[in-house]
């Protein structure tokens, strides 16, 4: 047992140098790769949609039994207006937790992506070492999570705090837009000379064609 454990912990890929023919053919791959995301963020928004009618309703009904028990009928306030609008937006929001769990899982059991390990790519440090859980799961999905979690507080206090007597800040638009362009943006960077995303860029990380 210790001799596999030390063999796990010094894992290094053998990084062979690649030729001019197959560069292109690496950057395909890579955006076949991102398009496998792509494809299981919509799979997993349809399912997110299937609850998010009821998550909405059991929000509205706890609403309605408040303003009974407190003989208030003037109608939803803007702050529960924007909550409402916030269980709308839910099967996004429920995309990207099964997107993040889903990888998650293929990271830390093989040390890639389901679509890394779909199109034979590896995944290493820049100094070809095996990289960290932290930075494969955290650092390398630090765009990702960001372009959705920081429009949704930023509309969330405008609404709520900012000015709180206009309804209707919580769009989900806006979180759709936010994630496009982030991560665009983020794979943009494939086309640089050494290849690294941006989310690359910050973890520390590179993929590599499987050895």
């Amino acid at each position: 047992m210790k001799n596999i454990k030390t063999s796990v912990k010094s894992y290094r890929p053998q990084v062979e140098p690649e030729s001019e023919s197959t560069k292109s053919h690496h950057v395909i791959k890579r955006l076949f790769v991102f398009f496998t995301n792509v494809m299981l963020f919509i799979i997993f928004y349809l399912i997110g949609n299937a609850p998010a009618p009821w998550l909405e309703a059991t929000l509205r009904r706890f609403f309605v039994e408040q303003a009974i028990a407190n003989n208030d009928f003037s109608g939803p306030s803007n702050a529960q207006v924007i909550w409402l609008e916030v269980m709308e937006a839910s099967p996004l929001f429920i995309a990207a937790a099964l997107l993040f769990v889903l990888n998650g899982y293929f990271l830390k059991k093989y040390r890639k992506t389901l679509g890394q390990k779909l199109f034979r790519l590896d995944l290493i440090k820049i100094d070809n070492e095996c990289p960290s859980l932290f930075s494969m799961m955290i650092l390398r999905n630090l765009i990702f999570v960001l372009s959705v979690l920081i429009p949704a507080v930023i509309m969330l206090i405008i609404g709520l705090v900012v000015y709180p007597s206009i309804p209707h800040h919580f769009s989900l638009e806006n979180l759709f837009f936010s994630l496009i362009i982030c991560n665009f943006i983020d794979y943009l960077f494939i086309f640089r000379k050494d290849r690294r995303c941006l989310h690359d860029l910050i973890a520390g990380t590179k993929v590599v064609e499987e050895t």
